[in-house]
């Protein structure tokens, strides 16, 4: 975790900004949901084994709730960060296509949406897998129903 701030802060002060890509895959680590998540379960009473938590199903599911939280963050975030000169996937988005002529502020909000969507899939899918059937009915329901929330699905549900 401590990698991915240093390499956000690094990113601040490069001359050329990040790809989208890169960005991600770093951004995802540093909105913490993981730890979100552990602190959550732990004061909601939800017993995890430690084979559960390290197992790379949780760490896929983590990974993908944090990337469209860090990804709905930067959606509510950019005008912001934009004025504060931080990183932000709407801003890299922009950065991006200005080589092919620009992309628009709406395009750009479009193109996140979109990835937020396919990472809110792959959260589902991972939410169930054969691990996670032992899980509440009200996470699995969550998973099922209200893919919108997933990515807040566990500190929400239990």
């Amino acid at each position: 975790m401590l990698t991915s701030f240093i390499r956000e802060m690094d990113s601040w002060s490069d001359e050329t900004p990040p790809s989208v890509d890169d960005y991600l895959s770093f951004a995802w680590l540093s909105i913490s949901c993981r730890s979100c998540i552990l602190t959550s379960t732990h004061f909601l009473g939800i017993k995890l084994s430690e084979d559960m938590v390290m197992s790379r199903e949780f760490t896929s599911l983590s990974m993908h709730v944090s990337f469209v939280a860090r990804l709905l963050n930067d959606l509510q975030t950019f005008k912001k960060e934009e004025e504060e000169k931080k990183l932000n996937s709407v801003i890299l988005m922009q950065a991006a296509h200005k080589d092919g002529g620009g992309i628009s502020e709406e395009d750009a909000i479009w193109e996140i949406k979109k990835i937020v969507g396919i990472q809110q899939e792959k959260t589902a899918a991972d939410g169930l897998s054969k691990k996670w059937k032992h899980c509440s009915p009200r996470v699995q329901r969550c998973l099922l129903e209200d893919k919108q929330d997933c990515s807040l699905f566990i500190l929400k549900w239990g």
